[in-house]
């Protein structure tokens, strides 16, 4: 019924600080994004960012806009709140068990709030 894409938070250290990176990556999800709603046609596609960084989150919403523009797709944004003091932390700085329930939560609620089905 919906497709939720969580992508460019690893790549966020590889455009840090390089315009050109960022540029490729923004092109590479609107292709991405275009098989996507190509592939399911009318399906709500929710990409979320800010899981740990949102270092590309001007370039999502770009392309989210643009494929969205482009394809009169059912396109969402959806950006994690930041980590709160008490979370912890996962494996080499990743979101712990408390940060991805809590996530979790967030996700379904947001959905239930903003998708129409």
């Amino acid at each position: 019924d919906l497709i939720v894409v969580n992508l460019g938070t690893n790549d966020a250290s590889y455009t840090r600080d390089h315009e050109d990176r960022k540029e490729v990556f923004k092109q590479a999800y609107q292709r991405f994004l275009r098989y996507l709603t190509g592939t399911h046609r009318g399906k709500p596609i929710v990409c979320v960012t800010n899981a740990m960084t949102d270092l590309l989150g001007y370039e999502i919403d770009e392309a989210i806009k643009a494929v969205r523009a482009e394809e009169n797709a059912p396109l969402y944004l959806m950006r994690f709140s930041d980590n709160e003091e008490g979370d912890g932390e996962g494996a080499v700085g990743h979101p712990s068990l408390i940060r991805h329930e809590k996530m979790a939560v967030q996700l379904s609620d947001w959905i239930r709030k903003k998708v129409i089905f």
